[in-house]
């Protein structure tokens, strides 16, 4: 038997007239260390909590108040739904702690009937009173789920005051995964009306699902969800909006000193590139020049924090049926067409955006060296490219950034200075029936594509793979069947 604490042994530690204390001297289950951590459990079954009630936390001397239940939770919404009065400290402290209320909807109340039958066994009409609020949170960061005892998203339903059911979402959503950030609180009194029948289950954690009330409640309760939910998508939606025209307008900034850093540059280049792709004995000094410009701009410590594209193919119109094969092997194994700067592809990703100058774009490709971004270009090289300016652009270009790169060399001639520098191409053929090479020159074709896999981390798809979608856009044929084709040529 319980008994009493003699009065003159009753001490408040917080308060002089009047109250409860409740002392847990050995608890069966294992107590939170922190009080705060029992404060925002205790807030979730004490709406009430205000002026006129407050609840103090003593662990192991550490201390912690829970003053206003309402205030602690809405300070950390982003959308609020309030159904009827009574929630004024609820509506001013969201409204504080958000930039713009325009995601707080207020409802006079709801007023929900229902036909049953009263403990007397009479059917009447019964208008259910239900005032309350619905909110979702603006981070789940750090948030308990729904898998706790006491979970940070959960509906919680009371009556008279007294807590009824902790959390009827599980009933009444979803379970899309939007439903985590939702939090809310209804008050129903006419769920223990003693003129009806007791719809509390035995255990008084929850309530009877097959009552009439219950059925008309959650009916309403389902569409306040979604309609919850459908607020919290556009809180989400308009801060993307938001936060992309911040970073469009951080971007053109950006772009803006990249553009005005590499005109300058080239401006400071341009005439050593006509020379270094005609003259060999420039390149040495050439080199040393072009270096020290883009040094003197401090274009090395420019940043670039999204990649434009990671591979350029460097050709001309006429050998678009060679560059064709090279941009399908590369979608073959793993790129995307976004990825890849290819101005005669079918695919409008692969292009220049609208609106760009072909020049100011490719002049950003490059600058792109300069960061620790990966790039690589391949250079299709035939007998026409030594007379295009745009192509001899891009081979300048590259070699002043010293960007990776290959060759496929698909003309008579081989490739000029500065792309025969010793270094290992990719050969292919072409006639007016069409492109082919030898098994020979096509393992060195997968080797291109392995060496663009590698500096982008991607697993290329096996040699037969890759030789099996190569003979669907060009023949790959012996040593005897070439070399008659070739001297045909």
């Amino acid at each position: 038997m319980l008994k009493a604490i003699p009065e003159d042994q009753i001490k408040f530690d917080h308060i002089s007239d009047h109250g409860t204390r409740i002392e847990m001297l050995n608890p069966q289950y294992q107590l939170p260390k922190q009080p705060i951590t029992v404060i925002t459990n205790l807030a979730k079954f004490f709406p009430q909590v205000g002026s006129d009630f407050q609840i103090h936390v003593n662990i192991n001397g550490k201390s912690e108040t829970l003053k206003d239940s309402q205030k602690y939770i809405s300070s950390k919404l982003d959308t609020l739904s309030v159904f009827g009065d009574g929630f004024n400290e609820l509506k001013k402290s969201f409204s504080t702690s958000n930039e713009t209320s325009d995601f707080l909807n207020q409802d006079d109340g709801v007023s929900l009937e229902v036909s049953m039958a009263n403990t007397e066994g009479n059917i009447k009409t019964l208008t259910m009173k239900v005032t309350g609020w619905i909110g979702t949170y603006k981070s789940t960061r750090g948030q308990k789920k729904n898998q706790s005892d006491f979970p940070d998203n959960y509906v919680a339903v009371y009556s008279h005051g007294k807590l009824g059911q902790f959390n009827i979402l599980p009933e009444v959503g979803k379970n899309k995964l939007s439903e985590v950030y939702l939090v809310g609180e209804f008050f129903v009194d006419e769920f223990e009306d003693s003129h009806y029948p007791d719809m509390a289950l035995s255990n008084r954690q929850g309530y009877k699902t097959d009552d009439p009330r219950y059925r008309v409640f959650s009916n309403w309760l389902e569409k306040t969800v979604s309609n919850a939910v459908s607020a919290k998508q556009a809180v989400v939606k308009q801060r993307k909006k938001v936060a992309g025209e911040k970073k469009k307008d951080k971007q053109i900034q950006k772009e803006g000193e990249l553009r005005k850093s590499v005109h300058k540059a080239i401006s400071q280049i341009d005439s050593y590139i006509s020379r270094v792709v005609t003259k060999s004995d420039d390149v040495t000094a050439g080199k040393e020049v072009v270096s020290t410009a883009f040094k003197t701009i401090g274009l090395k410590k420019l940043e670039v924090k999204e990649q434009m594209r990671k591979i350029l193919i460097s050709q001309t119109e006429a050998d678009t049926l060679v560059s064709n094969c090279i941009y399908s092997l590369l979608l073959f194994n793993g790129f995307d067409a976004e990825d890849i700067l290819y101005t005669n592809s079918e695919d409008e990703t692969s292009h220049i955006p609208f609106g760009l100058n072909i020049y100011d774009y490719l002049q950003k490709f490059f600058a792109q060296s300069f960061t620790d971004k990966p790039l690589f270009v391949i250079y299709v090289d035939s007998d026409v490219s030594p007379t295009r300016r745009g192509v001899q652009m891009e081979i300048g270009a590259g070699w002043v950034s010293q960007t990776a790169y290959d060759i496929v060399k698909c003309g008579k001639n081989n490739p000029l200075t500065p792309l025969n520098a010793g270094k290992r191409f990719v050969e292919i053929r072409k006639d007016d029936t069409g492109l082919f090479l030898t098994t020979v020159q096509f393992t060195s074709m997968y080797e291109m594509i392995k060496h663009a896999c590698q500096l982008f981390d991607k697993d290329p798809r096996s040699f037969d793979d890759n030789k099996n979608e190569l003979s669907k856009l060009a023949d790959i044929v012996d040593v005897a069947t070439f070399n008659s084709r070739v001297s045909s040529i």
